[in-house]
């Protein structure tokens, strides 16, 4: 009887988990959840961050292609057609120009004043202004996005038809910039307009860091202004 009693303690323990095991088990489980959750998480932080700079990328080339079509209008508010007069200012941060767009209201009626546009980058802001002739109050602003900065000096590089990049000090007071003597904020220069008549081509180079992604990318394009008569 003690033998038969002996085997059947002994099958029992065998055929049961030992706390070891149960510990073992435990561990491994804990382990296999901390791995799958931690992979959730980064495959949800890559799907966003992934999401993220595609709409950034998006919302930069609707910038450049906005730009770059009122650039490609750009013309003399008194002889259109004339390169001379269609720039009024250039500086670092900012480009004020003259577009024949909106310029009738209606086939029936007469033209109005050319439109003046203000293109600028001010606190990471890209942001583009719409005034009706020599107003100083604008018709249209438009913040178009943020977290931008320059990648080149100038925002706006202004270049020669052979290339050469056009720069000065010829705004008021020896400032950074080509201010033309008919800019409408007082800031021109006498020899300014001369400079500016002879840009052919705008280069737009900027920037754009993405919010909550350690990430940032560069964008821009080069284009050919409107008015082509020297």
């Amino acid at each position: 009887m003690r033998a038969i009693h002996r085997r059947l303690s002994t099958g029992g323990r065998e055929a049961g988990v030992t706390m070891s095991e149960l510990i073992v088990a435990m561990s491994l489980g804990t382990i296999v959840g901390a791995l799958t959750l931690t992979f959730l998480i980064t495959s949800s932080r890559s799907i966003a961050s992934t999401a993220e700079r595609s709409h950034r990328t998006d919302e930069a080339r609707i910038v450049l292609d906005s730009w770059a079509d009122l650039l490609r209008v750009a013309d003399s508010p008194t002889s259109p057609g004339l390169v001379s007069g269609r720039l009024e200012k250039i500086t670092p941060t900012e480009i004020v120009f003259w577009a024949a767009v909106d310029t009738r209201s209606s086939s029936r009626t007469p033209v109005v004043q050319p439109l003046r546009i203000r293109l600028r980058i001010e606190s990471g802001k890209l942001i583009e202004q719409r005034f009706r002739g020599f107003a100083t109050t604008p018709e249209v602003t438009r913040v178009l996005v943020s977290g931008a900065v320059s990648t080149n000096p100038w925002l706006f590089t202004p270049v020669t038809p052979n290339g050469s990049i056009v720069s000065g000090s010829l705004c008021a007071g020896g400032a950074i910039g080509l201010c033309s003597l008919s800019s409408a904020d007082g800031t021109g220069a006498a020899g300014a307009d001369a400079v500016l008549a002879t840009a052919a081509r705008i280069q737009i180079a900027f920037t754009l860091s993405s919010p909550g992604v350690a990430s940032s990318a560069a964008f821009s394009t080069s284009v050919t202004l409107g008015g082509g008569t020297r």
